[in-house]
């Protein structure tokens, strides 16, 4: 069985197919597949400079995942292979500087953290903020039905 030389995270078991486990390969940039009992493949490897971090299973059983690093700071569903951005900026037309992890209500709702991890920015420790991206770092919902998405 091959092994990871880092640290995983976002490990989401995804019934289609017989069944399997995504997760993100943080050191390796890139989502692998375990299909048990012992065969790890890679699921997906993003374009140089994108990060995967949380990773769930909509209500439609579709993949979303939170994209940081400097290439990707977007929330993105999964489809045969190919990440399509639900969400790349907030409302007011900022940036976000690191989707990191997700959860997902029985509403639909995609509720993700932008805690400004591998975001390549170098964040301030005072109140100001690089111009075009978020005023903080905050918790936020979206809705995929409407577009909308708020600070909670």
């Amino acid at each position: 069985m091959a092994t990871l030389d880092s640290w995983i995270e976002g490990v989401v078991w995804v019934p289609s197919d017989g069944g399997y486990l995504v997760f993100s390969d943080i050191g390796g940039d890139r989502l692998k597949k375990l299909v048990p009992p012992n065969r790890l493949t890679d699921f997906l490897r993003p374009p140089a400079n994108t990060k995967y971090n949380g990773n769930l299973l909509d209500l439609h059983e579709r993949l979303i995942s939170c994209q940081a690093g400097s290439a990707a700071l977007r929330v993105a569903v999964m489809s045969n292979g190919v990440s399509a951005p639900l969400l790349t900026q907030y409302t007011n037309g900022a940036k976000f500087y690191s989707p990191n992890d997700l959860a997902i209500k029985s509403d639909g709702s995609i509720w993700f953290t932008d805690p400004g991890y591998d975001s390549g920015l170098a964040l301030p420790s005072g109140a100001s903020f690089p111009r075009g991206f978020q005023p903080g770092l905050y918790v936020y919902r979206f809705f995929q039905t409407n577009g909308n998405a708020t600070v909670q």
